[in-house]
């Protein structure tokens, strides 16, 4: 690329991107929403390098009626686990079924929990009626075995992706359609239902391809 021989020449440069950006901005988004896209677009400017393909995000509504938008990986890992875990018949097809992390942050959750089944029989027997959730052939009854998931808690199992949405979305963006809200379960992003769209058109701006994600079980 060839160097520009002075200052305002480079300057010159500057401004016809950002005129650029500024004209594609007006003609894709809200209004309202131009300052915080532009200062996410401009944070971007006049970096030279290849363009990587578009980070692609599944969005749905959440019981609590706010969106929550995960990434692909994120939102088809959790919808792969709920599938495992209401339909798996023994804890051996849970643990089969499950990545090594999933199962891991489980297994931890019991233990804490529970505590280790081979350490609460003792020799005579006595504590052998304890659910051994450690042994392949132990039936399993459904995501309720797992600590956490009917207390109203946040699952170790089924994560609660919409509170983590600022680990892949601009906080910037994210306080400008919503608000952080706290609740006994613990502090999540709640974005109304009715921005979707301006926050779709936001997003695509950005380099995101916003897929409908009703079909997969993430929240």
């Amino acid at each position: 690329m060839k160097a520009p021989k002075s200052f305002n020449e480079w300057r010159s440069k500057q401004d016809k991107k950002e005129d650029a950006l500024l004209q594609e901005l007006e003609a894709a988004v809200d209004p309202e929403d131009i300052p915080v896209v532009w200062e996410l677009l401009r944070g971007r400017h006049g970096v030279e390098q290849a363009p990587s393909p578009k980070q692609i995000l599944h969005y749905r509504l959440h019981p609590n009626g706010g969106l929550v938008f995960a990434t692909a990986a994120n939102a088809e890992g959790t919808d792969r686990t709920a599938d495992v875990l209401r339909t798996a018949k023994t804890w051996g097809e849970v643990r089969a079924g499950l990545s090594g992390s999933v199962w891991d942050d489980i297994q931890e959750q019991l233990l804490l929990c529970y505590g280790d089944p081979e350490d609460l029989i003792s020799e005579d027997g006595e504590g052998a009626d304890v659910v051994r959730w450690d042994l392949d052939d132990t039936p399993f009854s459904g995501p309720e075995e797992i600590p956490g998931f009917t207390d109203g808690q946040p699952s170790t199992a089924l994560p609660w992706l919409q509170e983590d949405m600022d680990r892949w979305l601009p906080p910037s963006l994210l306080e400008h359609f919503g608000m952080r809200q706290i609740t006994s379960s613990g502090a999540y992003w709640h974005i109304r239902p009715e921005l979707l769209e301006r926050m779709s058109c936001c997003l695509h701006v950005l380099g995101y391809d916003v897929r409908d994600g009703s079909h997969l079980r993430f929240s």
